[in-house]
């Protein structure tokens, strides 16, 4: 059998492939790119369904959001609200008419603060960000949008830990560190994003990816394998229900080593920077704490159970510690994990996780974002929006 019969059989035997993956509903898409300025962001048009946990469509708009097509002038009689956040806040376990930030504009749309105007709400929120990516993302790319409220929704869960390199560990991040009393980007960051700059040929190869099933399995068989790989290393065990893989419990505690407290710290100074930058633009921000699985978990002889081994006097000691953040920095503030788990024991069912009902972990589900998006929209309508109704007048 000569070269051109070979060639001509793979090529016939990839394109019947092709056509079998895609009868089959086979779909594995890439929704990231590295980036210079906040480590890691998604890639302008990227869609395909996402599987890994709930199941939702995800469409990348053309500026990199998981939102729909926004134009960059604010039409008149708008009141735009951004959205700042990691995988919370991007969602992909539901529909985007379904998330919390989905959800917000026609739950206002009866707010007399409003006094006949519409509320446009866009969100900026990407998988695995934490304070200081949220921060730089709002510094570089919202402002364009003219934002009139920026929300920033944090995850006490990991959002305190993924401001820390030693607690994250991961060079695919931005991070900030405090030099000579002042917040400055960490320098190993600085010398890192170069790196993270787009090839000339990136973007060719992402749509030859986006098209082709069989890179896509490909990439799958890939990533399963690390994973077999990884199964072989020793793995922190999960001694007790409501633990989460790569999730700290020391985030219920005051901290006391100082890589804990230079997180805390760091979080802190960044909220206040965001609260500063926000009102330089003549815009309104707003700290709202989301939960956590075994905050708001249904069953209370789980979080017991929790609390008694890893020493959790207060479930909403993150929270709290926000909120007197918050009060003190004269920021709008909204804690949800207590409301949500009155929700959650009152109907006996998770706010959190899709595959096991009992387990209540993971991301919110349609139940969290729908309580989320009407507490937010409440929030919203009663303190901020007549506010800015008497600034416009």
């Amino acid at each position: 059998m000569d070269a051109t019969t070979i060639a001509g059989a793979l090529v016939v035997s990839l394109l019947l492939a092709e056509v079998l993956l895609r009868l089959a509903g086979f779909s594995y898409p890439n929704f990231y790119r590295p980036d210079p300025v906040v480590g890691r962001a998604n890639i302008p048009g990227a869609a395909g369904w996402f599987t890994d946990e709930g199941r939702a469509y995800i469409e990348i708009n053309s500026d990199g959001l998981r939102d729909r097509e926004h134009s960059l002038i604010k039409p008149a009689g708008t009141v735009r609200i951004a959205v700042l956040g990691d995988s919370f806040a991007a969602a992909f376990q539901v529909a985007a008419d379904q998330t919390f930030w989905g959800r917000l504009a026609p739950a206002l749309e009866a707010c007399p603060a409003l006094g006949g105007r519409r509320v446009e709400v866009i969100n900026f929120g990407v998988v695995g960000f934490g304070t200081a990516q949220e921060y730089l993302m709002l510094k570089s790319r919202v402002w364009k949008y003219a934002p009139d409220v920026v929300l920033l929704a944090f995850l006490t869960a990991n959002d305190v830990s993924d401001n820390a390199r030693a607690l994250k560990q991961s060079d695919q991040a931005a991070y900030f560190v405090h030099q000579d009393g002042k917040l400055v980007e960490d320098p190993l960051w600085l010398a890192r994003r170069e790196k993270l700059r787009p090839g000339a040929l990136d973007p060719l190869w992402e749509a030859i990816y986006a098209r082709s099933r069989v890179l896509q399995l490909l990439a799958k068989a890939r990533a399963q394998a690390r994973l077999l790989v990884a199964g072989d290393k020793p793995q922190p065990a999960l001694v007790v229900p409501g633990q989460e893989p790569g999730l700290y419990e020391a985030v219920y505690r005051e901290p006391r080593d100082p890589v804990w407290l230079a997180a805390w710290s760091v979080t802190e100074d960044l909220i206040r920077a965001m609260a500063s930058e926000v009102r330089s633009h003549g815009a309104q921000f707003v700290l709202v704490t989301l939960s956590n699985g075994i905050q708001v978990h249904p069953d209370p002889a789980v979080r017991r159970t929790f609390a008694e081994r890893f020493e959790v006097t207060d479930y909403f000691y993150p929270d709290r510690r926000l909120e007197a953040l918050a009060r003190d920095a004269h920021i709008p503030y909204l804690m949800l994990a207590p409301s949500l788990l009155a929700w959650a024991e009152a109907n006996g069912s998770c706010v959190h996780g899709f595959d096991n009902a009992t387990s209540c972990a993971g991301h919110w589900n349609e139940n969290g974002h729908r309580l989320a998006g009407e507490m937010i929209a409440a929030r919203l309508c009663h303190d901020i929006l007549p506010e800015l109704a008497q600034v416009s007048r």
